[in-house]
């Protein structure tokens, strides 16, 4: 019997026409290769180890292992299936939400986090006291990171000002983003988060000033632990020890777990943390079936605490070991080019080369920064008209994208009528736009908060929510109409002149705008999620405004509605705030630069027929292919060397580090090689026509940078152009 899941694809002709067509994944078991029936079909009862690289078919594969165990009677309850991280689940969701999967129940979709809570929550009094919580009686309030940060921030303010930290020069949040990952490393490791000070001393090996920072940084750890243990929070770092440690070896969780589950598919294994890894040890000797999926190429979480070498463990326990060799849909110039690149950067190997490899990638050097920009969206034009390639099947990547980076590439491709959206996970929403019209809008229309609100706010407030409004004239109506902190003065009070300077279109806007906020402040106050949702409905996304059609701008409001929803759910039970309170409070710590946690939206965007435009690994973290792939300023060192962390360390706080080696010049130049190593082979692997490289001779702070990926991309051009050089025999 033949399955299919429809996915509409969007093509662009040209500027102005499309035209859809459906790709469909085909489960029929008969359309897969021999490779890949081994794992369908095999028995039932079967425990595979399946690895090999991207591309190659391994995800499919375990889609339709899973269509096959359901169609073989296996009810879908019994099924348990772990990604690393909830955006990888799209695949096995877009298949239980199809016509080929059964009406009925579905199977169980998580993450090793995901069940943790759930368990948590479930057998809560019977482990409450157990793991050192103080009021058992009460539910456990679960933090994201963005709640996380919020009670780190308040726990630590007493030690900011004693002085703690005063030789770092970063933003605060990065602080305390950075001390929640020691908890998080001590927790998905498996060591004692007190243990995390001397583990970082014994691997220093620079000026003795560090240690002090290290053992600052632990003492907040601990007064945040101990805050968390009294107030029955749970962060990432408590929901995985106190599972971990605790709950997963309760008779009463073992008999509650192996009576539901039983069959077991866990895909991108090399992603998942050495926790993880230790449970699926001691659990797949009492499962009937499993399949455990490898990318051989994999390990980009690392930073995260995903350990490669650690998933490698499970293979042992495997009846059934099963190797996919060659990616799919991989041409043979960029594999060429790939494994040339890949050896160039191995300095001592000469890589053997094809002339056909110049078909893969084209090299673009530009003097200036702003022409890098300009060209690469020229180049976008031209490849969507000229090659019918869609805009889906573009992307746009550089080491980090910065906020001048970002806005450049969209103006330019907004200029030419060709949509794009980006996701950067490090970046705030405070940083946004969008985020901040809506904010400095819910202040005017709540004057009752006491929020301050400057000038800029106002302005920018305007620009943003006007539809092709320019800054002079989103400027006059700041100083002519938003001055009174009580009332929004009317269009038609102005003076005809001002009128006129101002126009008569963009003045009926801002009276809808001004009407639609008196509105709401005759209403009954709502909820600031419930207010900015309806604002967006209502107004802001309505023809002649600026979210209309503005897919990025959609996407980061519904991230902000989802954080709203969180923030206020926990503070649901608190006598300090109350659901209309807690927007103000809310408002008062975004505006401080709290990190955003990642909602799903934000990351499915892929399905948008747009250019996506985001930092390298954020795009490799997606665990998509694309068509086109641009890599701008090819010079940058932040290609190669890894983002200063003051307070932590990846490759230290890891199973895979001996406790009390010194960190030396030698192992970061190791450990910069191999992640460049494994960036550009991922990169190249997800590529499936043609790459472009572009390289500036000022870069974007007006330096002239040759990192090792331009150095490494020189050395191959030179073997190319010798090459051409010397005559065939």
């Amino acid at each position: 019997m033949k399955s299919h899941i429809g996915i509409y694809r969007k093509y662009y002709i040209n500027n102005n026409t499309v035209r859809e067509e459906k790709k469909e994944l085909n489960l029929d078991i008969t359309a897969f290769n021999k490779n890949q029936n081994n794992v369908i079909k095999a028995p039932v009862q079967s425990k595979i180890f399946l690895q090999g690289p991207f591309g190659s078919g391994k995800t499919t594969a375990g889609i339709a292992r899973l269509n096959h165990l359901i169609q073989n009677g296996v009810p879908a309850q019994n099924i348990l299936v772990f990604v690393p991280q909830r955006t990888l689940a799209e695949p096995f969701f877009r298949y239980v939400r199809s016509q080929a999967f059964p009406p009925g129940v579905i199977p169980t979709i998580t993450t090793y986090n995901g069940l943790a809570r759930r368990m948590i929550a479930l057998f809560w009094p019977i482990i409450a006291r157990k793991a050192g919580f103080k009021n058992i009686a009460s539910f456990p309030r679960f933090l994201n990171i963005e709640t996380a940060q919020y009670y780190m921030a308040e726990v630590t303010n007493e030690f900011f000002d004693r002085g703690y930290f005063l030789g770092i020069s970063i933003d605060p949040n990065r602080l305390l983003s950075q001390i929640l990952d020691n908890l998080n490393k001590a927790a998905v490791v498996g060591y004692p988060f007190t243990d995390t000070a001397k583990i970082l001393k014994s691997a220093w090996a620079g000026e003795p000033g560090q240690e002090n920072i290290y053992e600052q940084a632990q003492e907040c750890a601990v007064a945040f632990r101990s805050f968390c243990l009294k107030n029955d929070l749970l962060d990432y770092s408590l929901q995985i020890e106190v599972f971990h440690q605790f709950l997963r070896h309760e008779d009463l969780f073992k008999n509650y777990f192996f009576h539901n589950y039983q069959y077991l598919i866990v895909d991108n294994l090399e992603e998942d943390v050495p926790i993880f890894h230790d449970f699926l040890l001691d659990a797949l000797p009492q499962l009937k079936s499993a399949l455990l999926i490898y990318d051989e190429s994999g390990g980009f979480r690392t930073f995260l605490g995903a350990d490669p070498v650690s998933a490698l463990r499970l293979k042992t326990i495997c009846e059934k070991i099963i190797d996919y060799i060659e990616p799919f849909n991989l041409s043979k110039p960029i594999n060429s080019f790939r494994t040339a690149l890949l050896t160039s950067i191995d300095f001592e190997k000469k890589p053997n080369l094809n002339l056909k490899i110049k078909r893969g990638f084209t090299h673009q050097d530009c003097r200036f920064y702003p022409q890098m920009i300009q060209d690469v969206c020229e180049k976008i034009k031209a490849i969507i008209i000229e090659k019918d390639i869609t805009a889906q099947e573009i992307v746009v990547l550089a080491p980090y994208l910065s906020d001048s980076l970002r806005f450049s590439l969209f103006n330019g491709l907004k200029n030419i009528d060709i949509p794009a959206y980006s996701s950067r996970p490090s970046r705030t929403l405070r940083d946004e736009p969008s985020i901040q019209c809506c904010l400095t809008l819910a202040k005017l229309t709540n004057p009752q908060w006491e929020l301050a609100r400057t000038r800029y706010d106002l302005r920018n407030a305007i620009l943003v929510s006007i539809h092709d409004i320019d800054i002079i004239r989103a400027d006059l109506i700041v100083s002519t109409l938003l001055q009174s902190k009580k009332e929004l003065r009317a269009f038609d009070t102005l003076m005809p002149e001002m009128q006129k300077r101002i126009s008569y279109r963009i003045g009926e806007k801002y009276d809808q705008l001004r009407e639609w906020i008196e509105n709401r402040q005759s209403e009954d106050p709502l909820p600031l999620d419930v207010f900015i949702s309806r604002m967006f409905g209502e107004l802001l996304s309505q023809s002649g405004f600026g979210f209309h059609n503005d897919l990025d701008a959609a996407s980061r409001v519904a991230q902000l509605i989802a954080s709203i929803k969180e923030f206020r759910k926990l503070h649901s039970q608190s006598d300090e705030f109350n659901n209309l309170t807690i927007g103000a409070e809310y408002i008062r710590i975004l505006e401080k630069g709290l990190i955003a946690s990642q909602y799903i939206p934000t990351y499915v965007e892929h399905s948008q027929d747009a250019v996506f435009i985001a930092p390298a690994f954020t795009f490799l973290m997606s665990n998509r292919s694309a068509a086109i792939q641009f890599w701008l300023d090819i010079g940058n060192m932040g290609w190669w060397e890894r983002l200063d962390q003051p307070l932590t360390h990846p490759y230290v706080l890891s199973r895979q580090w001996e406790t009390g080696k010194k960190w030396t010049d030698a192992y970061e130049f190791s450990a910069n090689q191999k992640s460049l190593k494994r960036l550009i082979g991922g990169l190249l692997t997800r590529c499936t026509g043609h790459v472009y490289l572009y390289s500036t001779g000022m870069n974007e702070s007006g330096s002239n940078q040759r990192g090792p990926l331009l150095r490494s991309l020189h050395t191959l051009l030179k073997q190319i152009y010798k090459m051409e050089q010397t005559p065939s025999v």
